[in-house]
């Protein structure tokens, strides 16, 4: 009998070395980043929904966690072998106390206040509005890219 339960034990425990890490949920403001270290070396990361968040491996072991619209999504690291070693739940929050929405007739108009206010255009605000923005923020990264390439 001592023997059946030593077996058992021996087992578990391998079972329980073998799962992958479940982190505590990971909270990061939309437009923020974050740091999440991993205890193994991973060969893939997978990003549940990639208009929530953004994931980029700075290292094996360092993942840079990016918030882009509030929401939750999740994380999964792999191993070279595709074996589970990382998995969370991300919930981005809209932590910004300085935004401001402002309502005329049936549009939505989004503002990110400092010393000044300037259009900050979320995800529900008037369609063109949006569409525009987002047009002239991608090709700025774009133009960024490029110089940085030359």
């Amino acid at each position: 009998m001592a023997r059946a339960v030593s077996v058992f034990a021996a087992a578990a425990a391998a079972f329980v070395a073998l799962a992958p890490a479940q982190a505590r949920d990971v909270e990061v403001g939309v437009d923020r980043a974050a740091t999440i270290r991993l205890e193994a070396d991973a060969a893939a990361v997978i990003i549940g929904n990639p208009l929530i968040a953004d994931v980029v491996a700075h290292d094996p072991r360092v993942l840079i966690l990016t918030g882009r619209n509030f929401g939750a999504t999740n994380i999964i690291a792999l191993d070279a072998a595709g074996n589970q070693i990382f998995s969370t739940q991300v919930i981005v929050i809209d932590d910004s106390s300085a935004r401001m929405t402002v309502h005329r007739g049936g549009a939505r108009f989004s503002y990110l206040c400092t010393s000044t206010c300037q259009r900050d255009p979320m995800a529900g605000d008037q369609k063109e509005d949006f569409d525009n923005e987002l047009d002239s923020r991608i090709k700025a990264i774009e133009a960024a890219r490029d110089a940085g390439e030359e």
